[in-house]
């Protein structure tokens, strides 16, 4: 039996900007398919409403609030606690002394 060697590295600090933009980035993309989700479900009941009675959901709420608007609001948020989140690690890494991570 050949015995790997195990590599060990070690995160003390995380850049808090690259963090923000990176948390940023993907929940622009959990937004919109957040947004995608609840367009297609408003629509969904709209179509159902509109055949009882004259008033259409849909026409109230459109693709753009929930394709554009959640998206970047999802995406503003996300880069907030993606810094205010580097934040605290970098402050509790102080007394952990970090994460190790392992390879073999």
């Amino acid at each position: 039996m050949i015995e790997e060697e195990v590599q060990e590295a070690k995160i003390t600090k995380i850049g808090l900007l690259s963090l923000a933009n990176t948390l940023g980035i993907i929940n622009i993309f959990v937004g919109f398919i957040f947004g995608l989700f609840l367009w297609l479900w408003v629509s969904l009941l709209s179509s159902l409403i509109s055949s009882v009675s004259s008033l259409s959901i849909s026409s109230i709420v459109g693709p753009f609030p929930l394709l554009v608007i959640f998206p970047l609001l999802y995406g503003i948020l996300g880069w907030i606690t993606g810094l205010i989140g580097g934040l605290f690690y970098n402050l509790a890494s102080k007394i952990t002394k970090g994460i190790k991570l392992y390879s073999s």
